[in-house]
């Protein structure tokens, strides 16, 4: 995937292998010491793309936490990343972001592979972006 950078209109190479398309309310925590509500629009090995009101600079640093159900067992899911790609949406709905995952305890990141492997072998074919 690719999107334009800035006002230079370079392309950017947006990280990250299979992606997945998932729908997950979560909440970030930043340095301003609010909580904000977003939503996981994918998950891919590296991290995870956000839909969220705002454009966030690069390379700013969100704790994440969001829960979902995985094989029948309630998962709360934390982790840190960082903001390697941010695009506003022309619809005014928001920006697309790409967070890189730099801390995930060693739990989280096994549910999330296992994610990505159901994913991967599902029959749906419309779950791939």
């Amino acid at each position: 995937m690719t999107g334009l950078s800035g006002i230079s209109g370079a392309v950017v190479q947006r990280k990250g292998g299979n992606r997945f398309m998932v729908h997950w309310r979560c909440r970030l925590f930043m340095a301003d010491k609010k909580i904000h509500n977003a939503v996981i629009t994918s998950v891919f090995d590296k991290g995870f793309g956000l839909l969220f009101l705002q454009a966030v600079p690069m390379n700013t640093i969100m704790n994440v936490e969001f829960g979902l159900s995985f094989n029948e067992r309630p998962h709360k899911i934390r982790f840190k990343g960082v903001v390697d790609y941010c695009l506003i949406r022309s619809d005014n709905t928001g920006a697309d972001i790409d967070l890189l995952t730099t801390k995930i305890a060693n739990e989280d990141q096994h549910t999330i592979n296992n994610i990505l492997q159901a994913l991967a072998e599902s029959k749906e074919f419309n779950l791939r972006l």
